[in-house]
């Protein structure tokens, strides 16, 4: 018995179940591809590439589209990921489309309650290229300099008739 689950997992690798990460640009998204099974063993990974994308502002799209498997690890890494990109105005996007046990695991994880997904990439990589402007630097020639300047105006004069009273 031992010898044909030792055979089975050797053939499943040769099936393309190992472990793989691929990150792929298209315009300002990265496209983080998950192919195979994904567990704690490649959750660092994971969250150094996502990381990387987050430093580069860039928008991050994590395909679920050729994972046979991912485990409460890899859920935790996307949760933490939205989240990074939320601090930044950006959303962490799904493409899925996936197993179905790697769906179920989605669904009972709550990430497609909490996550932005979409069975198409293109799609996704729409979704993932929108920001509220938070990523975006702000120049002295940009539109909303002067709003900014008019706001902290605001805020200390309201802050000096505080202190005045």
């Amino acid at each position: 018995m031992e010898q044909g689950t030792r055979d089975f997992r050797e053939d499943r690798e040769t099936a393309h179940d190992v472990a793989a990460i691929v990150v792929d640009r298209q315009d300002d998204v990265a496209v983080i591809a998950l192919r195979g099974e994904h567990d704690m063993t490649s959750a660092d990974e994971l969250s150094a590439a996502i990381n990387a994308e987050v430093a580069q502002r860039h928008g991050i799209v994590v395909s679920l589209a050729e994972t046979t498997f991912v485990d409460s690890a890899i859920v935790h890494r996307l949760f933490k990921g939205d989240r990074q990109m939320l601090d930044v105005g950006r959303r962490l996007v799904l493409h899925v489309g996936t197993e179905p046990v790697v769906d179920r695991v989605l669904e009972i994880g709550g990430l497609l309650d909490e996550l932005i997904w979409s069975v198409s990439l293109d799609d996704a990589i729409v979704f993932a290229g929108q920001s509220d402007g938070r990523d975006a630097a702000i120049d002295e020639g940009s539109l909303t300099a002067p709003l900014l300047e008019q706001v902290a105006s605001s805020v200390r004069e309201t802050r000096e008739r505080g202190s005045g009273s």
